[in-house]
């Protein structure tokens, strides 16, 4: 193509659009960036916690725990002691997790190895805590 036959472009300013329509926030008065609006509604987090503290949850993580032949932790409770320790203290125990009160023991930590080589820890967390 030679430049006697190129299109050459219109001359006059760029006309902009009054109206705002781009996703970008203005920045704040002292040029930080606006934080994003944390939104939680249909996400399902409102109550999260209660879901997670659920009766049938509760029972679905221990039928888990019972396939996978749970370890004691540092409280030295077996499956069958600590299931029956849970029908006592578990509402106590619900409710110290829903107030934000709850303070559990310490956490187990056992190797195990890994399909690869080499090994990874594990902890092993205890229910008890100091109700008896």
């Amino acid at each position: 193509m030679t430049l006697d036959k190129a299109k050459h472009q219109k001359l006059g300013r760029p006309r902009r659009s009054e109206r705002r329509t781009g996703e970008a926030r203005k920045l704040s008065a002292r040029g930080e960036a606006v934080s994003v609006p944390q939104r939680t509604e249909g996400l399902g987090r409102e109550n999260l916690l209660e879901q997670a503290l659920s009766r049938e949850n509760m029972v679905e993580a221990w039928k888990r725990v019972k396939a996978n032949k749970g370890s004691a932790g540092v409280d030295g409770l077996s499956i069958t002691q600590t299931i029956e320790y849970l029908h006592t203290q578990w509402p106590v125990i619900r409710d110290e997790l829903l107030r934000g009160s709850y303070r559990p023991s310490a956490v187990r930590r056992v190797e195990i190895p890994k399909p690869g080589g080499g090994s990874r820890e594990l902890g092993i967390p205890t229910v008890h805590a100091n109700y008896t």
